[in-house]
C-alpha cells in the first residue's frame, strides 16, 4: 500500500515541476506584455506657463533636472524667458488620471540669470510614470549670440 502512495506523490510533484517550467518558458517567450495584464493607459494633460525676467546683457544659464519628460528650447519674439509646462498623468482609467494631475509637482528656480527647471519622480514607480515637459522660449537675440548655457541634470 505504501508503494502506490509514494509513486502517486512523485508523479504529482513531477507535474508541479513541469507546470513551473512551462510557466517560466511562457513568460520568457511572451514577456510581460500579454493581453491579460496589458491594460491600456489613458492620460490627462494640463498646461501652465511662467514668465521669468532676465538681464538681456548677461549670459543666461539653464539647468534642467527632469526625471521624466522632454525639454525644448526655442528662440522667439519675446523680451523675457517664457516657460510652458505640460504635465501628463497616466492611469488605468480617466478618473484616476484626472485625480493624479494636480499632484504632479515641479519647480522653477531663478537666481539672477541662472534658471533651474526641476521635476523629480516621487515614490515607487510603476508603469504609470507621469511626465513634465518644459518648453522654454527665449529671446531670439540671446540664441544667436550664444548667451545660453544649457545643462541636463543638476
Amino acid at each position: 500500500m505504501k508503494r502506490p502512495l509514494v509513486i502517486g506523490l512523485l508523479v504529482l510533484a513531477l507535474l508541479f515541476v513541469l507546470a513551473g517550467i512551462g510557466a517560466v518558458a511562457f513568460f520568457a517567450v511572451r514577456g510581460a506584455d500579454f493581453a491579460f495584464f496589458d491594460v491600456p493607459l489613458v492620460s490627462a494633460i494640463a498646461e501652465e506657463s511662467k514668465t521669468l525676467k532676465i538681464d538681456m546683457e548677461k549670459p543666461v544659464t539653464l539647468k534642467v533636472d527632469d526625471d521624466a519628460g522632454d525639454v525644448s528650447i526655442i528662440g522667439g519674439d519675446v523680451t523675457a524667458v517664457e516657460v510652458r509646462i505640460v504635465k501628463t498623468a497616466y492611469a488605468a482609467n480617466q478618473s484616476r488620471a484626472d485625480e493624479t494631475l494636480p499632484n504632479i509637482q515641479y519647480e522653477i528656480r531663478q537666481n539672477g540669470n541662472s534658471l533651474t527647471l526641476i521635476y523629480k519622480l516621487s515614490g515607487r514607480q510603476t508603469r504609470e510614470v507621469n511626465t513634465v515637459d518644459f518648453i522654454v522660449t527665449v529671446p531670439t537675440e540671446t540664441v544667436g549670440n550664444r548667451q545660453w548655457f544649457w545643462r541636463r541634470g543638476c
